[in-house]
């Protein structure tokens, strides 16, 4: 074999060996990945850990320094989006998606390690959460959580499962917690209260066949508000037996946000609308229903004030804004337009704090009118295969 023959036999070699080595887990790898077909937009709910702002957006988990305006990426992966946290001392909770279809899943990421050394494997919960990822709660050091096969409870330090229910009923607000004690409504649309560190049951309230309960909706020390499909109903914690009061209300589709106890007014919302019911008699002191929107969600928060959500459900959920609302009365005492699906809403030391697509808008309470915004970038990557 002349030299220039055995230069053209190695080099045959060497390359076959190069595509086998690399090339075909390459083209393996591209065949099995699902294609990207484009990008979108994801900023999670705010939680408020004073002085800062925590919130998941794209890839990043966030913390924003308060009023210093200071950003600072706590985490960021190559595919995985972050929902809204539950800070606790030195840890963050957190749910986590990984695209494409790759599963979600609840962790624990320690705040107090460097950025080089936090690793979103620490403490991993075995749950998934599909639907429910708004109910989560930290009762010491236990994680609640919540979704369609039941409630489960998790040691906060380790992830291990402590103790779960049965399937619960409702798919939103599926609980209610007040002093250690979780209050739900099982399959047999009875009330029951449970123990939140041994699971033992406390308490239970059977009006069956009269009343099936769908909904707890509000729990303190004198009452105990819950719902069926025509009603609600008011107990004092007492009395237990009966009915301290009811009220025909036109709910649809279910109570979305825990109801919140201020000046004597229960006030709680559906969908549609936002109501103010003495919480002495049921009545109906105020009902605030716009008339132009397809959705609608409130939050409530300090000074005499209801901050209400608005969102209607175009082609590309650009249409939102939000009304602030005078306590008493339900007056409109201001609203404020965005860009994009607005999330939520947090008041902290009279300024407003509402995430929206790729900021943060910073509010006066009193006047609505925009103080600062801060961009984030919320960017993430979707795949065929991560949508229907």
């Amino acid at each position: 074999m002349s030299k220039g023959k055995r230069i053209l036999y190695w080099w045959l070699i060497f390359s076959g060996g190069i595509l086998l080595g690399c090339g075909v887990p390459l083209m393996v790898v591209r065949l099995l990945s699902p294609p990207e077909i484009g990008t979108s937009q994801h900023m999670s709910e705010l939680t408020l850990e004073a002085p800062y702002l925590y919130f998941g957006a794209g890839y990043c988990l966030y913390r924003l320094q308060l009023p210093d305006q200071h950003l600072e990426a706590i985490l960021c992966t190559a595919d995985w989006t972050f929902e809204k946290p539950v800070i606790s001392g030195q840890r963050a909770y957190v749910q986590v998606a990984r695209y494409p279809r790759r599963g979600e899943y609840f962790v624990a990421i320690d705040l107090a390690a460097g950025t080089k050394r936090r690793q979103i494997t620490e403490a991993r919960f075995d749950a998934y959460f599909t639907g429910l990822k708004k109910h989560i709660r930290l009762v010491g050091d236990k994680v609640v959580t919540a979704r369609r096969r039941g409630i489960y409870v998790y040691d906060g330090l380790t992830g291990r499962p402590v103790w779960h229910t049965r399937p619960v009923w409702p798919d939103i607000l599926p609980y209610v917690i007040y002093d250690d004690w979780l209050w739900y409504v099982t399959d047999e649309h009875t009330i029951v209260a449970l123990d939140v560190n041994t699971g033992q049951q406390q308490q239970t309230l059977d009006l069956s066949p009269n009343v099936l309960f769908e909904q707890v909706l509000y729990v303190d020390e004198h009452w105990l508000v819950g719902r069926d499909k025509q009603k609600l109903l008011a107990f004092k914690r007492d009395q237990l037996e009966m009915a301290a009061w009811s009220t025909v209300l036109d709910i649809r589709g279910g109570v979305s946000m825990p109801p919140v106890l201020r000046k004597n007014l229960l006030l709680l919302d559906d969908f549609n609308a936002t109501y103010a019911l003495d919480i002495t008699t049921g009545e109906v002191v105020w009902q605030f229903t716009p008339s132009d929107i397809s959705r609608s969600v409130a939050t409530y928060r300090q000074n005499d004030i209801v901050l209400f959500r608005l969102v209607e459900y175009d082609d590309d959920c650009s249409s939102s804004g939000w009304y602030a609302l005078e306590l008493t009365s339900g007056a409109k005492l201001w609203e404020y337009a965005v860009r994009g699906g607005s999330v939520n809403a947090i008041v902290y030391e009279g300024v407003v704090y509402i995430a929206h697509q790729s900021a943060i808008d910073a509010l006066d309470l009193a006047t609505g009118t925009l103080l600062w915004q801060v961009e984030v970038d919320s960017t993430y990557k979707f795949y065929r295969d991560s949508i229907d």
